[in-house]
């Protein structure tokens, strides 16, 4: 029975539930039992979930009591619990060294279905990325083998975010992610992952241009808000967010720009509508509104439980919202000088360069087209409307990206005819960003930051001006 209810309570956050039944269970089990370690195994899991450093302590008692009355397979459950506790709280490394000593218990095991988890686990951790992906495929492969559905949505849904994150091919991700949703409306059925699974593929049908199937998402994510059981009020607030979320990314995608910043200022907690509104404040020349939701996009990056990936992206998107500030706080005191458009910040300019940097180290092509906007809005004059063209036209470009690059192209987001000429290079524009292969993108950062750095030196950057 403790075993069944610490594997189902999890599953719908009644995390108040477990512990009150563990704390009922516990005056009758001997300390030095593996029934005392699957209680113990419980309490670690809810205090994990409310981010309590008390979870891996607790967990380690319980591990102990494993290593020495349980199973090897039971052993290797609490190294992968307490190895995500650990990358919890952002110890990177310390959940790598567990899960790593997991992997070599569970591999013995062949068809176990813990495998998966942790070959997914490793992926998410580790600092070798380009091994990020092959890890998931494996992973997939050793639950499809064991099947294990619920970690198989876990892993199909890590490998969609990393298409995503890193190539934006936002149809393979919206494919792996519909997969995820088969499986767990059919085999689990649990009301979060379903509304989680919703709005993310709702939020990437926005990115290629489907605003009707994102509708039908949308749809899907009220429909399980209304039918939650009353058991599982503790999900309400989850799945509320989940359909805001949406719903402001529809907004900006029909052009109701007003109500999407309002909506999304009701959610500014969560990190896809605090990023919107950092950009529309750019977008709109309002530098400490968006210096303010770059600074709340790091706290909520600081608190959650994110990959390392995930933890690089955001240093990347505060520089490029930093470089951004920079410009639009240099700009202001030369905003009535003839030659304010060639008025460039060498702080704009560094922070872009070292957005750059990351982008090219570790492979983020939707952030190197956000990245190209980003230059083309610091150093116009420099850069020019070359670059600009592939941000508008790019299919990996978030939409958002696309449809500020045609405004300042002076096009509309439906395209329009395009001959735009002028800047890195003096030629017709049409068709040219559509081709670009990702190692293509890739080079076109690397030669617009040695083009910035060199920019660096000419008399016309200036430091950031503070009002």
């Amino acid at each position: 029975m403790v075993e069944m209810l610490s594997n189902y309570l999890p599953t719908r956050e009644r995390w108040a539930e477990l512990a009150a039944l563990m704390d009922l269970a516990w005056p009758s089990v001997n300390p030095d039992s593996l029934l005392a370690a699957r209680i113990l195994f419980a309490r670690a899991r809810v205090l994990a979930a409310s981010d309590s450093a008390e979870g891996i302590e607790v967990g380690e008692q319980a591990l102990a009591l494993a290593r020495r009355y349980g199973e090897d397979s039971e052993v290797g459950l609490y190294l992968l619990f307490l190895g995500y506790a650990h990358f919890g709280r952002r110890n990177f490394e310390g959940a790598l060294r567990i899960w790593r000593e997991a992997l070599a218990i569970l591999e013995l095991h062949g068809g176990t279905e813990m495998l998966g988890a942790c070959l997914s686990n490793l992926a998410t951790a580790t600092p070798d990325y380009a091994q990020q992906e092959p890890l998931l495929i494996d992973a997939a492969a050793a639950c499809r083998r064991s099947g294990n559905a619920s970690t198989l949505v876990t892993v199909l849904m890590n490998l969609a975010i990393l298409v995503s994150e890193t190539y934006g091919d936002y149809s393979r991700a919206i494919e792996l992610a519909r997969e995820a949703l088969t499986l767990e409306r059919d085999e689990i059925g649990r009301p979060n992952e379903l509304a989680s699974i919703h709005g993310w593929i709702g939020y990437h049908l926005v990115q290629i241009g489907d605003i009707a199937g994102a509708e039908l998402q949308l749809a899907e994510v009220a429909r399980l808000l209304g039918e939650l059981e009353p058991q599982d009020e503790s999900l309400v607030p989850r799945l509320i967010e989940e359909q805001r979320a949406l719903l402001v990314h529809l907004h900006y995608a029909r052009g109701e720009v007003d109500l999407a910043r309002a909506e999304a200022a009701k959610s500014v907690d969560n990190r896809d509508s605090c990023e919107l509104l950092a950009w529309l404040a750019l977008y709109e020349c309002r530098a400490v509104d968006a210096e303010r939701y770059r600074l709340r996009l790091v706290e909520i990056n600081a608190g959650g439980q994110v990959s390392a990936r995930t933890v690089l992206e955001t240093r990347t998107l505060s520089h490029l919202l930093s470089a951004g500030v920079a410009s639009l706080s240099t700009a202001a005191p030369h905003a009535s000088r003839a030659d304010s458009g060639s008025v460039v910040s060498a702080d704009a300019v560094s922070e872009l360069v070292a957005a750059l940097q990351i982008i090219t180290d570790f492979t983020y092509i939707p952030l190197a087209l956000d990245a190209f906007l980003t230059a083309y809005t610091v150093a116009p004059a420099t850069v020019g409307k070359e670059i600009l063209w592939v941000a508008a036209t790019h299919p990996a470009a978030h939409y958002r990206t696309r449809r500020r690059s045609l405004q300042l192209l002076g096009l509309d987001a439906s395209g329009g005819a395009a001959q735009v000429s002028g800047g890195l290079a003096d030629r017709p524009l049409q068709g040219m960003a559509t081709s670009l292969p990702p190692d293509a993108v890739l080079k076109l950062a690397r030669e617009l930051a040695d083009g910035l750095v060199a920019a660096r030196e000419l008399p016309y950057l200036t430091a950031t001006v503070s009002e």
